[in-house]
This record gives structure tokens, C-alpha cells and sequence, in this order.
């Protein structure tokens, strides 16, 4: 019961963030009618907050459990997109994202522990991987939906759908720790031998200066900023922008890339396995280096309407091959890298650097995106970066300890 309820509640929040997360920077641009700097300062208020509580949440996980750490994320979680729904100037649009910001840093530094304590931690990664299609199909339909409602009713439209995300995150809490939380102990993960990391006492700071753990933390800020940062707040805007397209281009191109993700995972998930963690990392980089090239054809040629949406559509399905390759690799080489009695510290640090990406990418991002060279050309070198850092990397050895994830990969 206490599984089934986790799914469920796990369905309602990413179908209330699958309602506001093609629309966020539209809203700001067309709506509250924010500079593309101030929407940049958004993300970056939004991430930074979150990274100011994150190894506090990571620390707090460890000592004392996930459950009410979870649902204590879930009050700003809650109150952070209501705020934003109803805001009409840039003060309160700050404020949104000071409240989202902070219940996110808390929320996602835990999400590993959580499902590590209550399905145990040899089936992380398969718990992912169901949450991943049950993401990708509840952002597809709720991203649909809201371009839809977008497009009938405009600005009302924009708010309800911030304020139905506020509601989703509120019934996450309260079924976390009242049908999940208050009937289950968190047990301590005993530490693993052979690792001198394991011997001393967890501290927030270890990943950071962690020498086998850096660069996946790099990584995560590459496939952060220069990745899903770029498909949440940058793409939809230069879509609208640059493109000269309606919203509702905006809902299919991530409806598409959602739809391409549940298409495709279960058969890329084994071919991933046949090749190794490492070798799939490859592949991803490469791949979004490819989506890339046809993203910028979409924008910069000379064609016809209905041309360059099937090429901003066969952009999204790209895309989609590299993210399928990425939730069955990434955050198992994570995992395999963190010592067992730190994982909601080593959680929160990935999470983290998450964050961090978030608010880089638009902040970086948007002022230039009118610029094809810099825009384009910056994202084909972060992933050219990132396959520098697998250059001398070796697939890890496996084991059932070393099967899980983290969830600062999988937003």
C-alpha cells in the first residue's frame, strides 16, 4: 500500500509540474512581460535558493530519514507556484521563486534516500526507470493540455495551471507522510568496506572535494545547464522568439520529445546495458551534439512553416535518444561513486549541481539566444566538454549495492 501510494503521489506532482513546464518563461515574457535578463534571474533565484539549502536537506536526510524532509519540501514547493500564478510584478515573481527554489533544493536532495528506504536499494534502478516513462508521459498529456488551455484562454489560462502545479505538490505531502512516511522506519545504509571514505563521519562539503565524485558533479552541470535547463527555460523562448511560432508549437516540440522518451526507453535501456554506463555516456554527448546541429537548422534557414516545425519535432525525438541513454547510465555511475553511508549527502550533491545548472543555463543562455553563433555553437562545445571528461573514465564495477540513482539527473 505504502508503494502504490508512493507512485501515486509521485503521478500527481509531475503531472502538476507537467502543467507549467513548457509555459514558465512564456508566462514571464508575455504575461508579467519580464526582460529576457529578468527571466534569466528567475531560474537563477529559483536554483540558487535551492543550492543554499540543499546540503543542509542531504545532511538532515542522513541523520534523521527522508520522509519528513520530503514533506516538509513540499509547503514551498506548494506555496512557490500559487505566489507565482497570482504575481503581477517582478518583487513577487521573486519571491515565487525564492519559496519553489527552496522546497526544491530540499525535495530532490532526498529523493534517492526515499526511494532507497522504501523499495530497497536494489531496486533504485528500476524504480527510476518507471518514474522516468510515468514523468515523460504525465509531462506529455499536462504540457499539452496547458498549451491548449494557453491558446483558448490566454493569461488566465497561464495562472490556473501555475496554481494546479501548487496543488499537486501539496497532495504529494500529504500523501508521503501520511500514508507512506508515519509507517515506515529509515534505516541507516550500512557502509560498504574497502572505501576510506567510509570511515569518517559524513560531512555536506565531501563530494565537492571528492576527487573520484568531481568529475560526475561536471557532468551534471553540462547535462543540467546545457541540457534540460535548455529545453525548460531557454528553447520554448526562442521558439516563440526567433522562430516566430505559437505556443502551441512550443506543447507539441516537448510533447513530442516526452512521447519520444516512453517510445523508446525500455529498448534503448538494453542496448545501454549491452554497451556499459560509460560507453552510453558517450552517446548521449554525441547525440545532443546532433540534436543541436538540427535545432539550429530549424532556426536559421530560410523554410516554410510547416518545414521547420517537423525539423524542431525531429529536434525533440534526437534529443529524446540521448535522454534515454542517459537515465539508465548516468546516475548508476553516480551511485556506484558514492559511499553508502553518505548517499543523502552524495544525493544532495547531485542534486545540487543540478540546481546549479538550472539557474547557469538561462542565466547564460538567454541574453545570447538571438545570437545563433553564440547560442548554438556554446551548447555544441559544453557537450564536447563533457565527452572530455569521460575520456579516461572505465566502466565501475557492478554490484546490487551500486544499482541506484540519484535524482538531480532525472528533472
Amino acid at each position: 500500500m505504502a508503494k502504490r501510494a508512493f507512485f501515486i503521489a509521485y503521478s500527481l506532482s509531475i503531472f502538476g509540474t507537467g502543467l507549467v513546464y513548457p509555459l514558465t518563461a512564456i508566462f514571464l515574457r508575455e504575461s508579467i512581460q519580464l526582460s529576457a535578463s529578468e527571466v534569466g534571474f528567475y531560474f537563477a533565484v529559483l536554483a540558487i535558493s535551492g543550492l543554499v539549502v540543499n546540503p543542509l536537506a542531504g545532511m538532515w536526510c542522513d541523520r534523521q530519514g527522508p520522509y519528513r524532509v520530503a514533506a516538509t519540501a513540499v509547503v514551498g514547493q506548494a506555496i512557490g507556484p500559487v505566489l507565482l500564478g497570482l504575481s503581477n510584478s517582478p518583487s513577487a515573481v521573486t519571491a515565487a521563486a525564492l519559496f519553489t527554489g527552496v522546497g526544491s533544493g530540499i525535495f530532490f536532495a532526498v529523493q534517492t534516500p526515499l526511494v532507497a528506504n522504501l523499495f530497497g536499494k536494489e531496486a533504485i534502478g528500476e524504480v527510476y526507470a518507471r518514474q522516468y516513462v510515468i514523468m515523460n508521459i504525465a509531462t506529455a498529456f499536462a504540457g499539452f493540455l496547458s498549451g491548449w488551455s494557453v491558446g483558448q484562454w490566454g493569461d488566465t489560462a497561464f495562472r490556473i495551471a501555475f496554481l494546479g502545479n501548487g496543488l499537486s505538490f501539496l497532495l504529494y505531502g500529504i500523501i508521503v507522510l501520511g500514508f507512506v512516511g508515519s509507517r515506515l522506519k529509515y534505516p541507516l545504509l550500512v557502509a560498504s568496506e574497502g572505501d576510506a571514505r567510509r570511515k569518517s563521519k559524513s560531512r555536506p562539503w565531501h563530494p565537492y572535494v571528492d576527487r573520484k565524485f568531481i568529475p560526475l558533479l561536471l557532468m551534471q552541470l553540462i547535462i543540467s545547464a546545457f541540457g534540460f535547463a535548455q529545453m525548460d527555460g531557454v528553447l520554448p523562448v526562442i521558439i516563440r522568439e526567433v522562430g516566430g511560432m505559437p505556443v502551441i508549437v512550443v506543447s507539441v516540440f516537448l510533447t513530442c520529445n516526452c512521447l519520444a522518451v516512453v517510445v523508446m526507453q525500455s529498448k534503448v535501456t538494453k542496448i545501454s546495458k549491452r554497451i556499459g554506463d560509460v560507453a552510453s555516456m558517450r552517446l548521449v554527448f554525441a547525440i545532443w551534439c546532433s540534436s543541436f546541429v538540427i535545432g539550429s537548422l530549424s532556426m536559421v534557414l530560410t523554410l516554410p512553416l510547416a518545414a521547420r516545425v517537423i525539423l524542431i519535432i525531429f529536434f525533440a525525438i534526437v534529443f529524446a535518444v540521448g535522454e534515454c541513454f542517459l537515465s539508465p547510465s548516468f546516475n548508476p555511475l553516480i551511485a556506484a561513486t558514492s559511499p553508502t553511508d553518505s548517499l543523502g549527502s552524495y544525493s544532495a550533491a547531485a542534486s545540487m549541481m543540478y540546481g546549479f545548472g538550472l539557474a547557469l543555463g538561462p542565466a547564460v543562455m538567454l541574453p545570447v539566444f538571438k545570437n545563433s553563433v553564440l547560442y548554438w555553437g556554446g551548447l555544441l562545445a559544453a557537450m564536447v566538454i563533457g565527452l572530455a571528461l569521460l575520456k579516461t573514465r572505465s566502466e565501475p564495477k557492478q554490484s546490487t549495492d551500486q544499482a541506484g540513482v540519484t535524482s538531480g539527473s532525472v528533472q
